[in-house]
C-alpha cells in the first residue's frame, strides 16, 4: 500500500543472491541456557494445565503470566534486545520471589524452596557471561 498514492504497489521481486535472511548469531552458550530455561516453564505449562482446578484462578494466572513473560523474554535474548538482560534478571528474580512466598505459605518445606532458589543466582551469572553481546542501541 502506498500512503501517498493510496492505492496498492506491486513489490520488487526477490533475488536470491541478494537477499539477506534475517538471523542473529546467537552464542551457543545463551542458545544452551535458554534450552534449560526452558525445561522447567515446559514442566510449569504442563502443571498448569492438568492442575488448574486445585490451583485456583489466582495461581493460575499468575503462572500463565510467568510462562507468557518467560517466551518473551528468550525472544529477546534470542535476538540480543539491549531489554532482554535486565528483563531475564527480573524474571528470575519473580520466580524466586513466588517460590519464596509459596514456602512462607506452607506449600513448599524452606529446603524445598532454597534448591529451587539457589539456581538462579547460578542462572543470572551464567547470563551475565554474555552481557557484551547485547545490543546496545536501544532499538
Amino acid at each position: 500500500w502506498d500512503s501517498r498514492e493510496h492505492a496498492a504497489t506491486t513489490p520488487p521481486p526477490v533475488d536470491r543472491r541478494t537477499y539477506r535472511k534475517f538471523d542473529t548469531p546467537v552464542p551457543a552458550g545463551l542458545n544452551a541456557y535458554v534450552a534449560v530455561q526452558f525445561v522447567p516453564i515446559a514442566g510449569a505449562t504442563f502443571a498448569l494445565l492438568m492442575w488448574q482446578a486445585v490451583l485456583g484462578e489466582a495461581l493460575s494466572l499468575a503462572g500463565a503470566l510467568a510462562v507468557l513473560v518467560s517466551v518473551l523474554v528468550w525472544g529477546g535474548l534470542f535476538e540480543l534486545r539491549w531489554w532482554a538482560l535486565p528483563a531475564e534478571a527480573g524474571r528470575l528474580l519473580l520466580v524466586s520471589a513466588g517460590i519464596a512466598a509459596l514456602a512462607v505459605q506452607g506449600v513448599l518445606t524452606p529446603v524445598a524452596a532454597v534448591a529451587l532458589i539457589a539456581p538462579a543466582a547460578l542462572f543470572f551469572l551464567w547470563l551475565l557471561a554474555y552481557r557484551q553481546q547485547f545490543a546496545t542501541d536501544r532499538s
